[in-house]
């Protein structure tokens, strides 16, 4: 909003760091401070340029999004558990490490004692050719698109801020159309080379269908909440919004729907009123102006 309103760029100053400050730096963020020193930022044992600040993704794990659980860790899809940055519900804000070693262990702890309790299900072996069809299948092509080729598009499509970090209607609806193209003209050529290269064509295609997930979801929420922003719905609406956005596939479609959230089992209740968001409205008194 301050760089909209002509007053960035925005920097962070750590010119006055003391050498001790540095070496503490060194030894607990190495892999930063070798970013710095190659940016030409960190000589020796001084900070010696201020660093330009950009907003950046928050992506699906700070906002919430993942796989829904119960408290063993078990998901819809019977035999399958998930923890961590993998769940829907953090368990651990604003650390994401002590939620990630307790669904860990949870979901460890439950899964071996599922396991223990099953049979081995008789495989179905059409299924499993179909499967090892599918995974290998980009090995196989001889010409098509390098999965590091829509890295790029998908991150060009989500990088920009008035796309993830301040959202719009009509900026989401354009960003959603490039992401469906992509997955319908793009993925079906992704080619493989090698081993290395399949890995990553799998990654891709999660990186697609992950991004469109995304982008929906957020379509789908018509308010201002926490570090979720609209242009067009300013307001955090505790009277519409007491909500979660819920998707699955559904017989190959992404279905939405919104699910209540049980206040009764919270002591504190939001009061049921809309109010501009905190961000807008310091903006607003900063004289900004969004829309």
């Amino acid at each position: 909003m301050e760089v909209r309103a002509g007053r960035g760029p925005i920097v962070l100053d750590m010119t006055h760091f003391r050498p001790q400050d540095i070496q503490k730096i060194r030894t607990v963020l190495p892999i930063p401070a070798k970013m710095l020193e190659r940016a030409g930022v960190l000589v020796g044992d001084r900070i010696v340029k201020e660093i330009e600040w950009q907003p950046a993704l928050w992506g699906t794990t700070a906002l919430g999004g993942g796989v829904v659980i119960n408290t063993k860790c078990e998901t819809s899809l019977p035999g399958l558990f998930a923890c961590g940055d993998a769940v829907a519900r953090h368990l651990s804000k604003p650390s994401a490490l002590p939620g990630a070693a307790i669904t860990g262990a949870r979901a460890g702890k439950f899964a071996a004692r599922t396991i223990k309790k099953k049979k081995t299900p008789p495989i179905d072996e059409t299924q499993v050719k179909d499967l090892k069809k599918s995974t290998f299948s980009p090995m196989k092509r001889k010409e098509g698109i390098e999965p590091d080729h829509i890295i790029i598009e998908i991150q060009e499509v989500l990088f920009p801020y008035e796309v993830t970090v301040i959202s719009r209607g009509d900026r989401l609806e354009t960003a959603i159309a490039e992401i469906e193209r992509i997955r319908d003209e793009e993925v079906p050529l992704l080619c493989a080379s090698d081993a290395h290269y399949l890995r990553l064509v799998k990654e891709v295609q999660s990186m697609v269908l992950v991004s469109e997930m995304f982008l929906k979801s957020r379509l789908l929420r018509e308010e201002s909440r926490g570090t979720f922003l609209r242009e067009d719905y300013p307001h955090t609406d505790n009277e519409n919004w007491i909500l979660n956005t819920r998707l699955k596939n559904e017989y190959g479609k992404m279905t939405f729907w919104k699910e209540e959230i049980p206040m009764e089992n919270y002591k504190l209740k939001p009061k049921k009123k809309k109010y501009l968001h905190p961000i807008f409205k310091a903006a607003k008194n900063r004289g900004v102006s969004w829309g």
